[in-house]
């Protein structure tokens, strides 16, 4: 946490699309983030104390690691992944949406494919009438690991863009068939500022 706190605290930070957020919050009070998991670095930092966000994170040894991250930041932590626990968690982030929380989970999951958006996300939106908010962040100077979620880690005191998407509203009505539909949407939304993000420092110089 120390570690996360001192990187975070260092970052020269830019935000974009800030004002989507505050819209949606307006209307809505409560959303669903969607962030890809190569860069959740950064989240514990930029939304520390908020209390109001509850986050998914895999019942795995490495999620255990980023649950405790997490609520040494003062954010809530639900356990649970596609793979194990399914069941429970979805019940919880239903629960925490009806008391008006927020909701943030990994798009692409705590095993991949990366950058391809899972179903549960979509089926969580429709479920519970919450718009999906894409969410992430770029760096001039980053570490870019070798692994499969291309994980990225920005380097102390380097400028940081934090982005946010347009929202993808996923209708309580909408008939099933047309879930990948929305989960294509959704990808294609956090894919194209996910680029954006990586290409603005670039433009800068």
């Amino acid at each position: 946490m120390t570690l996360i706190y001192l990187f975070g605290l260092s970052y020269r930070k830019s935000i974009i699309g800030k004002e989507i957020e505050q819209n949606i919050m307006d209307k809505h009070a409560h959303l669903i983030y969607a962030i890809w998991h190569g860069r959740i670095f950064f989240l514990p930092y930029l939304y520390r104390g908020h209390g109001d966000k509850v986050c998914l994170a895999s019942p795995s040894m490495d999620g255990e690691i980023v649950a405790g991250v997490l609520k040494r930041f003062g954010l809530k932590v639900i356990r649970g992944s596609s793979y194990k626990q399914g069941g429970q968690a979805f019940r919880e982030l239903i629960r925490a949406l009806r008391q008006k929380k927020s909701a943030v989970i990994i798009a692409d999951g705590s095993r991949g494919p990366a950058f391809h958006v899972q179903g549960g996300i979509i089926h969580l939106a429709r479920l519970m009438g919450v718009p999906i908010l894409p969410l992430t962040y770029g760096a001039r100077r980053a570490i870019i690991f070798k692994s499969w979620d291309r994980f990225i880690l920005p380097l102390p005191f380097s400028p940081v863009v934090v982005m946010y998407g347009e929202p993808v509203y996923v209708e309580k009505d909408i008939p099933l068939s047309r879930i990948e539909d929305k989960k294509k949407e959704l990808e294609e939304k956090l894919r194209d500022i996910t680029e954006r993000a990586d290409k603005y420092f670039l433009q800068s110089r």
